[in-house]
């Protein structure tokens, strides 16, 4: 392999590491998201930044629910659980 072939795939691992972190917050995501949506007050789960930019699982709760809170993890696979009051959801 010449030197610039493995000068240009250092250059470009930062980014391969960056879509295997976002597959891992998914996959941590996908793998509670049933668990949790199935809890009542559980309105939502995604996928976020937290005030600091890292990533975070984001789970929107029912704010009238406060019961709810105590029993969410604070994290999933090495991912912090970031809890948001959204309020009731409803159809229109």
């Amino acid at each position: 392999m010449s030197w610039w072939h493995a000068l240009r795939g250092r250059l470009r691992a930062p980014a391969s590491r960056g879509a295997a972190q976002a597959k891992s917050i998914a996959a941590a995501k996908a793998s509670v998201a049933p668990q949790l949506l199935a809890m009542p007050g559980v309105v939502s789960i995604g996928v976020g930044r937290a005030a600091d930019g890292t990533e975070v699982i984001v789970v929107g709760v029912d704010g009238s629910r406060p019961d709810v809170e105590p029993r969410l993890p604070k994290s999933a696979d090495g991912f912090t659980v970031e809890i948001r009051r959204v309020g009731p959801l409803r159809a229109t």
